[in-house]
Protein backbone atom coordinates (compact mmCIF):
# COMPACT_ATOMS: atom_id res chain seq x y z
CA UNK A 1 0.00 0.00 0.00
CA UNK A 2 1.31 3.47 -0.86
CA UNK A 3 2.03 6.13 1.72
CA UNK A 4 -0.62 8.73 2.50
CA UNK A 5 -0.40 11.99 0.56
CA UNK A 6 -2.03 14.53 2.87
CA UNK A 7 -1.45 16.32 6.13
CA UNK A 8 -4.43 15.67 8.39
CA UNK A 9 -5.20 18.28 11.04
CA UNK A 10 -7.99 20.10 12.80
CA UNK A 11 -9.10 23.63 12.00
CA UNK A 12 -7.54 26.35 14.16
CA UNK A 13 -10.85 28.22 14.38
CA UNK A 14 -13.09 25.17 14.84
CA UNK A 15 -11.46 22.04 16.35
CA UNK A 16 -14.37 19.91 15.14
CA UNK A 17 -13.56 20.62 11.47
CA UNK A 18 -11.13 18.45 9.53
CA UNK A 19 -8.46 20.14 7.38
CA UNK A 20 -6.59 18.21 4.67
CA UNK A 21 -3.62 19.66 2.80
CA UNK A 22 -1.29 17.96 0.38
CA UNK A 23 2.10 16.92 1.75
CA UNK A 24 4.79 18.83 -0.24
CA UNK A 25 7.08 15.80 -0.16
CA UNK A 26 4.58 13.67 -2.11
CA UNK A 27 5.13 13.73 -5.86
CA UNK A 28 1.93 12.08 -7.07
CA UNK A 29 -1.36 11.39 -5.33
CA UNK A 30 -2.98 8.00 -6.13
CA UNK A 31 -6.45 8.11 -7.67
CA UNK A 32 -7.91 6.15 -4.74
CA UNK A 33 -6.78 8.82 -2.31
CA UNK A 34 -8.18 11.64 -4.46
CA UNK A 35 -11.53 9.89 -4.54
CA UNK A 36 -11.41 9.36 -0.78
CA UNK A 37 -10.55 13.04 -0.31
CA UNK A 38 -13.71 14.04 -2.20
CA UNK A 39 -15.87 11.63 -0.21
CA UNK A 40 -14.51 12.94 3.09
CA UNK A 41 -15.11 16.59 2.20
CA UNK A 42 -18.59 15.80 0.89
CA UNK A 43 -19.53 14.00 4.10
CA UNK A 44 -18.01 16.74 6.26
CA UNK A 45 -20.15 19.33 4.44
CA UNK A 46 -23.26 17.20 5.00
CA UNK A 47 -22.44 16.77 8.71
CA UNK A 48 -21.98 20.54 9.03
CA UNK A 49 -25.39 21.16 7.44
CA UNK A 50 -27.04 18.63 9.75
CA UNK A 51 -25.38 20.19 12.82
CA UNK A 52 -26.82 23.63 11.98
CA UNK A 53 -30.38 22.40 11.53
CA UNK A 54 -32.70 23.77 14.26
CA UNK A 55 -34.13 21.18 16.62
CA UNK A 56 -37.84 21.67 17.30
CA UNK A 57 -40.11 20.45 20.06
CA UNK A 58 -43.57 19.03 19.36
CA UNK A 59 -44.95 22.57 19.67
CA UNK A 60 -42.57 23.87 17.03
CA UNK A 61 -40.31 25.73 19.45
CA UNK A 62 -36.49 25.35 19.51
CA UNK A 63 -35.48 22.56 21.88
CA UNK A 64 -32.25 23.19 23.83
CA UNK A 65 -32.08 19.57 24.99
CA UNK A 66 -32.37 18.22 21.44
CA UNK A 67 -29.81 20.76 20.23
CA UNK A 68 -27.29 19.58 22.85
CA UNK A 69 -27.87 15.95 21.87
CA UNK A 70 -27.37 16.80 18.19
CA UNK A 71 -24.10 18.54 19.01
CA UNK A 72 -22.87 15.42 20.80
CA UNK A 73 -23.83 13.17 17.89
CA UNK A 74 -22.18 15.36 15.25
CA UNK A 75 -19.02 15.49 17.36
CA UNK A 76 -18.89 11.69 17.25
CA UNK A 77 -19.48 11.73 13.49
CA UNK A 78 -16.52 14.09 13.02
CA UNK A 79 -14.27 11.89 15.15
CA UNK A 80 -15.02 8.91 12.93
CA UNK A 81 -14.44 11.04 9.84
CA UNK A 82 -11.07 12.13 11.25
CA UNK A 83 -10.18 8.47 11.82
CA UNK A 84 -11.05 7.61 8.21
CA UNK A 85 -8.87 10.46 6.96
CA UNK A 86 -5.91 9.30 9.05
CA UNK A 87 -6.26 5.70 7.85
CA UNK A 88 -6.60 6.52 4.17
CA UNK A 89 -4.83 9.84 3.56
CA UNK A 90 -2.36 10.79 6.32
CA UNK A 91 1.24 11.12 5.10
CA UNK A 92 2.36 9.85 8.51
CA UNK A 93 0.74 6.55 7.60
CA UNK A 94 3.26 4.50 5.59
CA UNK A 95 0.55 2.03 4.57
CA UNK A 96 -2.52 4.18 3.90
CA UNK A 97 -5.61 2.14 3.15
CA UNK A 98 -8.23 4.16 1.20
CA UNK A 99 -10.41 1.07 0.85
CA UNK A 100 -10.73 0.63 4.60
CA UNK A 101 -11.33 4.36 5.00
CA UNK A 102 -14.12 4.22 2.40
CA UNK A 103 -15.72 1.36 4.33
CA UNK A 104 -15.65 3.48 7.50
CA UNK A 105 -17.26 6.37 5.62
CA UNK A 106 -20.00 4.09 4.24
CA UNK A 107 -20.68 2.79 7.75
CA UNK A 108 -20.70 6.35 9.09
CA UNK A 109 -23.24 7.39 6.44
CA UNK A 110 -25.54 4.55 7.48
CA UNK A 111 -25.11 5.49 11.15
CA UNK A 112 -26.06 9.10 10.42
CA UNK A 113 -29.18 8.00 8.52
CA UNK A 114 -30.25 5.67 11.34
CA UNK A 115 -29.69 8.36 13.99
CA UNK A 116 -31.04 11.39 12.16
CA UNK A 117 -33.71 10.26 9.67
CA UNK A 118 -36.53 9.81 12.19
CA UNK A 119 -35.72 13.02 14.05
CA UNK A 120 -35.43 14.92 10.80
CA UNK A 121 -38.71 13.56 9.45
CA UNK A 122 -40.56 14.51 12.65
CA UNK A 123 -39.06 18.01 12.63
CA UNK A 124 -40.11 18.52 9.01
CA UNK A 125 -43.63 17.26 9.73
CA UNK A 126 -43.91 19.66 12.68
CA UNK A 127 -42.62 22.63 10.70
CA UNK A 128 -44.82 21.92 7.71
CA UNK A 129 -47.78 21.10 9.96
CA UNK A 130 -47.58 24.46 11.74
CA UNK A 131 -47.69 26.35 8.43
CA UNK A 132 -50.53 24.12 7.21
CA UNK A 133 -52.58 24.70 10.35
CA UNK A 134 -52.03 28.46 10.18
CA UNK A 135 -53.05 28.64 6.52
CA UNK A 136 -56.01 26.32 7.06
CA UNK A 137 -57.19 28.41 9.99
CA UNK A 138 -56.82 31.56 7.90
CA UNK A 139 -58.81 30.15 4.98
CA UNK A 140 -61.53 28.65 7.19
CA UNK A 141 -61.94 31.90 9.15
CA UNK A 142 -62.50 33.71 5.85
CA UNK A 143 -64.64 30.93 4.40
CA UNK A 144 -67.98 31.68 6.04
CA UNK A 145 -67.98 35.50 6.11
CA UNK A 146 -67.44 35.67 2.36
CA UNK A 147 -70.51 33.57 1.61
CA UNK A 148 -72.31 36.84 0.97
CA UNK A 149 -69.94 37.48 -1.94
CA UNK A 150 -71.10 35.65 -5.03
CA UNK A 151 -69.63 36.04 -8.48
CA UNK A 152 -70.25 34.41 -11.81
CA UNK A 153 -66.75 32.97 -11.92
CA UNK A 154 -66.86 30.94 -8.70
CA UNK A 155 -68.14 30.83 -5.14
CA UNK A 156 -65.39 32.45 -3.09
CA UNK A 157 -66.37 30.68 0.10
CA UNK A 158 -65.99 27.28 -1.55
CA UNK A 159 -62.65 28.36 -2.96
CA UNK A 160 -61.31 29.23 0.49
CA UNK A 161 -62.47 25.91 1.95
CA UNK A 162 -60.81 24.18 -1.00
CA UNK A 163 -57.51 25.95 -0.28
CA UNK A 164 -57.76 24.96 3.38
CA UNK A 165 -58.20 21.34 2.34
CA UNK A 166 -55.27 21.60 -0.09
CA UNK A 167 -53.02 22.83 2.70
CA UNK A 168 -53.85 19.81 4.84
CA UNK A 169 -53.34 17.60 1.80
CA UNK A 170 -49.79 18.91 1.42
CA UNK A 171 -49.08 17.97 5.03
CA UNK A 172 -50.43 14.44 4.63
CA UNK A 173 -48.55 14.07 1.35
CA UNK A 174 -45.26 14.89 3.02
CA UNK A 175 -45.92 12.48 5.89
CA UNK A 176 -46.59 9.49 3.65
CA UNK A 177 -43.87 10.09 1.06
CA UNK A 178 -40.33 8.63 0.96
CA UNK A 179 -40.16 5.68 3.33
CA UNK A 180 -36.38 5.27 2.96
CA UNK A 181 -33.99 8.13 3.62
CA UNK A 182 -30.43 8.71 2.53
CA UNK A 183 -28.05 11.28 3.96
CA UNK A 184 -28.69 13.44 0.89
CA UNK A 185 -32.43 13.46 1.70
CA UNK A 186 -31.69 14.52 5.26
CA UNK A 187 -29.50 17.40 4.12
CA UNK A 188 -31.90 18.45 1.36
CA UNK A 189 -35.41 16.90 1.81
CA UNK A 190 -36.85 18.19 -1.47
CA UNK A 191 -35.14 18.89 -4.76
CA UNK A 192 -36.87 22.26 -5.11
CA UNK A 193 -35.59 23.36 -1.65
CA UNK A 194 -38.84 25.21 -0.90
CA UNK A 195 -39.52 26.42 2.63
CA UNK A 196 -42.64 24.69 4.07
CA UNK A 197 -44.66 27.93 4.17
CA UNK A 198 -43.68 28.83 0.59
CA UNK A 199 -44.59 25.29 -0.50
CA UNK A 200 -48.06 25.74 1.01
CA UNK A 201 -48.59 29.07 -0.75
CA UNK A 202 -47.40 27.57 -4.03
CA UNK A 203 -49.74 24.57 -3.77
CA UNK A 204 -52.67 26.82 -2.80
CA UNK A 205 -52.08 29.02 -5.85
CA UNK A 206 -51.71 26.00 -8.10
CA UNK A 207 -54.89 24.45 -6.67
CA UNK A 208 -56.93 27.60 -7.31
CA UNK A 209 -55.65 27.91 -10.86
CA UNK A 210 -56.34 24.22 -11.53
CA UNK A 211 -59.85 24.54 -10.08
CA UNK A 212 -60.63 27.52 -12.33
CA UNK A 213 -59.46 25.57 -15.37
CA UNK A 214 -61.74 22.72 -14.34
CA UNK A 215 -64.69 25.05 -13.82
CA UNK A 216 -64.21 26.64 -17.24
CA UNK A 217 -63.77 23.15 -18.75
CA UNK A 218 -60.34 23.99 -20.08
CA UNK A 219 -59.39 20.72 -18.39
CA UNK A 220 -62.08 18.01 -18.27
CA UNK A 221 -61.99 15.30 -15.60
CA UNK A 222 -64.83 12.95 -14.69
CA UNK A 223 -64.52 10.84 -11.54
CA UNK A 224 -67.33 8.35 -11.09
CA UNK A 225 -70.61 10.27 -10.92
CA UNK A 226 -68.89 13.46 -9.78
CA UNK A 227 -67.72 16.24 -12.04
CA UNK A 228 -64.96 18.29 -10.32
CA UNK A 229 -65.99 21.28 -12.45
CA UNK A 230 -69.05 21.68 -10.20
CA UNK A 231 -67.01 22.57 -7.10
CA UNK A 232 -68.36 26.20 -6.97
CA UNK A 233 -71.83 24.86 -6.13
CA UNK A 234 -70.83 21.88 -4.00
CA UNK A 235 -68.85 22.56 -0.81
CA UNK A 236 -68.07 18.90 -0.20
CA UNK A 237 -66.72 18.55 -3.73
CA UNK A 238 -64.60 21.69 -3.27
CA UNK A 239 -63.06 20.27 -0.08
CA UNK A 240 -62.38 16.92 -1.78
CA UNK A 241 -60.81 18.62 -4.79
CA UNK A 242 -58.53 20.70 -2.56
CA UNK A 243 -57.43 17.64 -0.61
CA UNK A 244 -56.64 15.70 -3.77
CA UNK A 245 -54.66 18.64 -5.18
CA UNK A 246 -52.62 18.84 -1.97
CA UNK A 247 -51.97 15.10 -1.91
CA UNK A 248 -51.05 14.99 -5.60
CA UNK A 249 -49.21 18.31 -5.86
CA UNK A 250 -46.67 16.93 -8.35
CA UNK A 251 -49.37 15.35 -10.52
CA UNK A 252 -51.35 18.59 -10.57
CA UNK A 253 -48.23 20.54 -11.56
CA UNK A 254 -47.60 18.13 -14.43
CA UNK A 255 -51.22 18.35 -15.57
CA UNK A 256 -51.06 22.15 -15.57
CA UNK A 257 -47.84 22.06 -17.57
CA UNK A 258 -49.44 19.77 -20.14
CA UNK A 259 -52.52 22.00 -20.41
CA UNK A 260 -50.38 25.12 -20.82
CA UNK A 261 -48.25 23.44 -23.47
CA UNK A 262 -51.36 22.29 -25.36
CA UNK A 263 -52.85 25.79 -25.18
CA UNK A 264 -49.84 27.39 -26.83
CA UNK A 265 -49.57 24.61 -29.40
CA UNK A 266 -53.21 25.09 -30.42
CA UNK A 267 -52.79 28.86 -30.48
CA UNK A 268 -49.73 28.67 -32.74
CA UNK A 269 -51.64 26.55 -35.29
CA UNK A 270 -54.25 29.23 -35.80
Amino acid sequence: MPQGSFLVSQSATDPDLLVLSRDPSVQQVPAEQLNLLKNIYDLQTQINMISKRPQLSMLGRPSLHSTRLLKRRTKQYRKQLFLAAELGLASTNANADPGLADSIIALLRNTIVVNEAGRFKNAQVIQLGISCVLLTFFFVILGDPVRVIRQNIFELSHALWMLASASLGVWVSFIIRRHRYTIENIVSPDEDLLHPFIRNVFVASMTLFFALLLHKQFIIIQVGQFNPANWPTDLGLAIMLGGFCGLGELLVANRLSDATRQFFVDTSKR
